[in-house]
């Protein structure tokens, strides 16, 4: 069993490389990931979600789809970087363990 002291130091440790493989990580462009359908499917319904959310009935019929991916780029709907789709993702498992 380890020391209180010599567990801070693992975990300051563990909290480094994390954070060394959260900047590393986002170099990969999201296209090289190759997600799973499922995900992917999931991340656009998340974004069209939001996006309707913003817009009146009106609004959804009369915009185009251009305008639409134009919206969700403006409000910050797309995930950017590959941190972006972790922490979607590890939110989404919390939101659905919470659910059970």
């Amino acid at each position: 069993m380890l020391l209180k002291e010599d567990r801070e130091k693992l975990l300051e440790k563990c909290i480094e490389i994390d954070k060394i493989i959260k900047e590393n990580i986002n170099l990969i462009p999201i296209g090289n990931w190759h997600f799973d359908d499922e995900t992917t499917e999931e991340l656009r319904k998340q974004k069209h979600r939001i996006v309707d959310e913003q817009l009146t009935d009106e609004q959804k019929q009369n915009f185009s789809k251009a305008s639409k991916q134009r919206l969700a780029r403006e409000i910050g709907v797309n995930c950017r970087t590959i941190t972006d789709v972790l922490d979607w993702m590890a939110k989404i498992v919390v939101i659905q363990n919470l659910l059970r």
